[in-house]
């Protein structure tokens, strides 16, 4: 997590400037995860099936029966781990998300402790996301003579992304000037708590008269390369947003 101990937005130029209507900050809430545990956390789905051939396991199915109170929709999944065993050590299993599919793991086990139900008899075979996200289907697709104790799923909890507007009362700035965001953040959302959030981008609603002005947005010792702000003398007093 980033900290607030240095939240500045920076601005400088050769000739005056105008910063009008708004900062935009977009935050992530981290404590969005704290009924997940934290950012990462682990789910175990109790399968106890045993499959011959090509059959396959619908994970979120299997997820929202047995944790109802769970949305699938809000979670990232960043792996699975099977606890499986086959009884002659070829069996193979695949994670499929979404269009995805993962390459084919091999199951281990052997015929004297197929039937045994102690937890060394089973092999544990970790897979990882094969998508770039975590959209659409969650389904392993296992074949051979299988038994299938359970499945862990490897979880992130996805993040809820909140926009904050602060006003800036159509500020008119000449020379160097610094904005101090955090300050600005709590005199006008005093019921936020930024010590449960994380910064994730800045966006400057500005104009400069001769349109060579520059902000920085500086983040503890770091400070970003200066970006430049546009503008004309002919629409420099104009409050079309457009203009801007």
């Amino acid at each position: 997590m980033v900290h607030y101990c240095s939240r500045h937005l920076q601005t400088k130029g050769l000739s005056m400037k105008k910063l009008a209507l708004l900062l935009t900050l977009a935050m992530s809430l981290s404590a969005q995860a704290q009924r997940m545990g934290g950012a990462k956390d682990k789910l175990v789905l109790h399968i106890d099936e045993h499959m011959r051939g090509l059959n396959t396991i619908k994970l979120k199915q299997k997820l929202k029966q047995q944790y109802p109170g769970i949305v699938p929709q809000r979670l990232k999944l960043a792996g699975v781990k099977v606890v499986a065993k086959s009884k002659k050590g070829h069996g193979q299993v695949s994670l499929i998300v979404g269009q995805d599919i993962s390459y084919a793991e091999t199951i281990d086990g052997n015929p004297y402790d197929f039937h045994d139900n102690s937890a060394y008899t089973y092999d544990r075979i970790k897979i990882m996301n094969p998508s770039y996200d975590s959209m659409g289907k969650w389904q392993l697709e296992l074949q051979g003579n299988i038994k299938v104790k359970k499945v862990v799923l490897l979880l992130k909890k996805r993040q809820r992304n909140n926009t904050v507007k602060i006003n800036l009362y159509d500020q008119h700035l000449r020379g160097f000037n610094v904005l101090k965001i955090k300050q600005l953040i709590k005199q006008q959302n005093t019921r936020l708590d930024l010590q449960q959030m994380e910064l994730q981008k800045v966006t400057l609603v500005a104009k400069s008269k001769q349109g060579r002005g520059e902000a920085s947005l500086v983040v503890g010792q770091d400070i970003g390369y200066p970006e430049v702000i546009g503008g004309s003398p002919r629409t420099f007093h104009s409050m079309n947003p457009r203009s801007f």
